[in-house]
């Protein structure tokens, strides 16, 4: 009777039909001891057939025999205790648990098994590994050998009879890979060591037996039939690398005294494999679990690097439990006056713009500001420096706000904010329109001494811009180029926005600023992540490192640069634009000799807006007759007249062919100026195409001043005064911020005396995440227990203990956080008022109200206590291996 016997293995797994099997009819039969290397290339299914060996994981067909008991008869207790007493594991990322030093990662094994701590066993496992004096070194402080050792020593101390390795040297060199397989080798004589590996040369020198799988089958199965490296006169070796000084000196004495007359590979030692039984000791394992005891004493061995965590976690809550008085405290609110606490509190002043409408947040669109405006400005603060900023797109942007008239807007407290601002893997997909500044301003921006060129242009054009290393980097590294910043001065650089949106930039130079340095954890972080594990890009974005680099890289880096005060004139004679769509238009034509509209901005974009309200110029299309004259195509005007002429005889009806653009000022909703084209109707379908001066002409419209920027950032108040709170706003404040205060107080009154009574459910929400989390955040840990052998039932019990932690705490932070409301909820109510602002103020408005103590406890243990369930009942579901995986 074999001791391991596996039959008619198979797997597939679910997202793989029209890929081969993992594996496919797999047959082998292993005695108890021996050194067994299963080899192959990537995806030969070495690794899943190892996770089916020890339970991590169900075959598709066929079944497993240990000692003859079948895999597909065990219930999910009976692997439990497969795990637990007869399979250790060593994989090849290790799987130990980094709060844990070393002795206490061997120790695990032991609690798991329920037995009473063996020093004297694990000290000696720790011992055989090599790691004697290492046992109160985490594991975040070893080595990649070292860490593998404390694997093996972990897996040994419980003196399991088969030891299953996954790549156990594919992190080491390769003079501690050696180290780790002579140990393993060592091992083998009394227990059965299977290693998986893609290293032949590994296996012929110290494997008693090769299993080769190719594409789920095995290929070969070949066993050392002379395990001597000297056979009769011939050598049996793999290369010097394999030999240690001793005996090589031994094989070169042999040679010159003819004791060896020959040297051959250890390949030819190796033969097919014919098996035979050997007996094996059949061994009874008690079927424990992990006691109460032991429970709370492992909780706290992982914990206890943890406890800081914990109190952050039971603060958080306590927190957000202490949030749930504020509704009741909002209902007595009085108004205060808060203008200059703000402007106090207001250390910088973000990009000015000229707002749109009475809405009190922000501006939903580019609002031009004229020259007029900037003189107004000027005249109103004559001591002040301010900058405006050009609405159009310095180089690349992956989103389209300036082609919709949008301008990106920096408000972290938006829900959309990251989305704005960042795609899915964190790079910037928005710019941020041209600063017409001088080097002088830059200075100080990057707090540099000199202003110093990557790459400059060697004619400097007054059209063209500089850019900031950083915006450049990001183009760069996000398309995987290998330009350089050479590659893009002196020349018009397009970048194609949408299909519809061609544009061309002229790069003056690169400007070289300090933010590699300043944030260099964060990129160090992002590179890792997007290497490593793209789905922690979204959890990082929230981190306050994150933010603050948000911040910085949004009112430094993300702008274009001009030193030419013409530059706006420069750059709408340039022809560098090769579209133009125009904001706020009305266009019409004379049909039936009536003026009849195309295009309204008033109402939505009267008839086809997509295409009317974009003038191109391509080559590839209908050309222009002449450089005034724009075609329309046919099937727009069809769409919007709902008539179906061809282009010939759109063009023998109309007999004035005169296309009217009023453009409109958002502000005054007055009309600001009007353009008159010639038109044909074309047969493209696509897009209308104009002439080269009806893209100058409309670009003296369209390239204006979207914002200004303030210089002096010392003199907030003053700012705020002369500017004119009505007609200006600031990304930190907007000029109606106190009365949107008040406002909101008066108006939200009633509906928070309701919110009074439905509070309890919100919370009930809020808490169950941070409860959820908490439980969640040790999921890599619970994958290593359960690989281990612990039971859901173990796992319950020692991850409940945390609960009680975060409870306990939680409630008592909760009374004293209520006991202090009159400062938290101030500064809560304050963060909810600036929900649509940019910035965060303290603002004093709420009195205290006490009565909520009670019901804030009882929710805090009535959710902790769901919350807990509700992932564990999950991870009971889930497989060690999947577990474990997700990690890496």
């Amino acid at each position: 009777m074999s001791f391991l016997r596996i039959e008619k293995l198979g797997k597939i797994y679910p997202k793989s039909e029209n890929l081969p099997p993992a594996l496919d009819d797999i047959n082998i039969e292993i005695n108890n001891r021996g050194l067994v290397f299963i080899v192959g290339k990537s995806g030969s299914g070495k690794s899943t057939l190892l996770n089916l060996i020890g339970g991590l994981d169900a075959p598709t067909s066929g079944t497993i025999y240990i000692k003859d008991k079948a895999y597909s008869s065990f219930k999910e207790e009976d692997f439990d205790l497969l795990r637990r007493n007869e399979v250790g594991f060593i994989f090849q990322d290790f799987c130990l648990i980094d709060n844990l030093d070393v002795y206490e990662n061997v120790k695990l094994a032991l609690s798991i098994q329920n037995k009473i701590e063996d020093k004297d066993a694990i000290l000696k496992a720790i011992e055989d590994v090599g790691l004697k004096g290492y046992e109160k070194h985490l594991g975040k402080e070893l080595s990649a050998g070292q860490r593998q050792r404390v694997a093996i020593a972990r897996a040994i101390v419980k003196s399991p009879e088969i030891l299953l390795c996954d790549e156990p040297t594919g992190n080491l060199d390769f003079v501690t890979s050696h180290e780790v397989l002579q140990i393993l080798q060592s091992l083998s004589k009394k227990s059965l060591v299977i290693i998986v590996s893609h290293n032949l040369e590994d296996a012929y020198v110290f494997a008693d037996r090769i299993i080769e799988l190719k594409q789920g089958c095995v290929i070969k199965d070949l066993s050392n039939n002379n395990s001597p490296s000297i056979v009769g006169q011939t050598a049996y070796i793999s290369g010097i690398d394999f030999l240690s000084k001793e005996e090589l000196e031994d094989v070169n004495s042999k040679i010159s005294s003819g004791e060896i007359k020959q040297i051959k590979s250890r390949k030819e030692l190796f033969a097919n494999y014919k098996h035979e039984d050997q007996p094996y000791e059949e061994i009874n394992y008690p079927q424990t679990r992990i006691s109460v005891k032991k429970s709370f004493k492992l909780m706290n061995s992982l914990l206890k690097r943890q406890f800081l965590k914990i109190g952050l976690f039971s603060f958080i809550s306590a927190l957000i439990a202490s949030m749930f008085s504020v509704s009741y405290m909002f209902v007595t609110a009085k108004e205060k006056t808060i203008y200059d606490q703000i402007a106090e509190q207001s250390k910088i002043i973000s990009p000015i713009y000229r707002k749109t409408t009475d809405d009190i947040y922000h501006p939903s669109s580019i609002v031009t500001i004229y020259e007029k405006d900037l003189a107004k400005v000027r005249k109103s603060m004559p001591k002040e420096e301010f900058y405006p900023i050009v609405g159009i797109t310095p180089f690349y942007s992956a989103s389209s706000y300036f082609d919709t008239n949008n301008y990106p807007i920096y408000d972290a407290t938006r829900s959309d904010y990251y989305d704005r601002l960042f795609d899915k893997n964190l790079y910037t997909k928005e710019t941020n329109g041209v600063l017409i500044t001088t080097e002088e301003y830059l200075k100080t921006l990057y707090n540099l001494e000199t202003i110093e060129y990557l790459a400059l242009a060697d004619e400097i054009q007054p059209y063209g811009i500089y850019l900031s290393d950083f915006i450049l980097d990001e183009y760069l590294d996000r398309n995987k180029s290998t330009n350089t910043y050479a590659d893009y001065v002196g020349q018009l650089v397009s970048y194609e926005n949408r299909v519809y949106s061609y544009t061309n930039r002229y790069i003056n130079g690169v400007i070289k600023t300090d933010y590699k340095t300043k944030h260099a954890s964060v990129f160090e972080q992002l590179n890792r992540l997007r290497t490593n594990n793209p789905g922690g890009l979204k959890e990082y974005q929230s981190s306050k490192e994150f933010r603050a680099y948000t911040r910085d890289v949004y009112e430094k880096y993300m702008y274009g640069y001009s030193f030419n005060p013409n530059f706006v004139k420069d750059i709408s004679e340039s022809g560098s634009r090769n579209c133009v769509r125009v904001p706020n238009a009305v266009m019409s034509i004379i049909y039936n000799e009536e003026e009849s509209l195309i295009h309204d901005y008033r109402n939505g974009g009267f008839g086809n807006q997509g295409i009317t309200s974009r003038f191109y110029h391509f080559d590839n299309y209908e050309t222009p007759t002449s450089s005034n004259e724009v075609i329309i195509p046919f099937n727009v005007l069809n769409g919007i007249f709902q008539t179906t002429y061809t282009a010939d005889e759109w063009n023998a009806l109309l007999t004035s062919k005169k296309l009217t653009v009023k453009l409109y000022d958002s502000v005054t909703n007055k009309v600001v100026d009007t353009f008159t084209f010639d038109f044909v109707v074309g047969k493209n379908v696509g897009y209308m195409v104009s002439g080269e001066d009806v893209l100058k002409a409309l670009n003296s419209y369209v390239i204006r001043y979207a914002s200004i920027l303030y210089g002096n950032q010392h003199n907030p108040k003053t700012v705020f005064s002369k500017m004119g709170l009505q007609k200006y706003m600031s990304l930190n404040i907007d000029g109606r911020y106190i009365s949107h205060i008040i406002k909101g107080v008066r108006t939200y009154v009633d509906l928070f005396k309701i919110l009074v009574s439905i509070a309890v459910v919100a919370l009930l929400s809020i808490l169950a995440f941070v409860s959820y989390n908490n439980i969640q955040r040790f999921t890599y840990e619970i994958g290593v227990i359960k690989s281990l052998g612990a039971s859901n039932r173990d796992v319950r019990r020692i991850f409940s203990i945390q609960e009680i932690y975060l409870l306990v705490t939680s409630i008592l932070m909760s009374i004293v956080g209520v006991i202090i409301a009159a400062f938290l909820a101030n500064s809560v109510l304050a963060a909810a008022f600036n929900h649509n602002f940019s910035n965060m103020y303290t603002i004093f408005i709420l009195q205290v109200d006490f009565s909520v103590i009670l019901v804030v406890t009882g929710v805090i243990i009535l959710t902790s206590i769901v919350a807990m369930i509700v992932p564990l009942i999950r991870m009971k579901k889930l497989k060690p291996i999947n577990i474990l995986k997700s990690r890496y």
